[in-house]
């Protein structure tokens, strides 16, 4: 019983490890896609939207709500 509780122990943390490591490709994904954006559409863009791919930038897991409370 012991060896099984442990071998689950493992495996949890295994997928937990990995989810981690997905959260983090993806954070890294969103981050470059809008700097990407912002450097293709720098200029077509006002300055709220501006303002929203700054934010993502820093935090690509930033909330609607967190967002829209720091746009001025």
């Amino acid at each position: 019983m012991e060896k099984h509780r442990r071998n689950n122990e493992k495996a949890s943390e295994k997928h937990r490890r990995s989810i981690g490591e997905t959260s983090e490709k993806h954070q890294r994904s969103i981050g470059e896609a809008s700097e990407k954006h912002q450097d293709d559409f720098g200029d077509d863009l006002n300055r709220t939207q501006k303002q929203i791919l700054e934010l993502l930038s820093q935090d690509a897991r930033l909330s609607t709500k967190k967002i829209s409370e720091k746009i001025d």
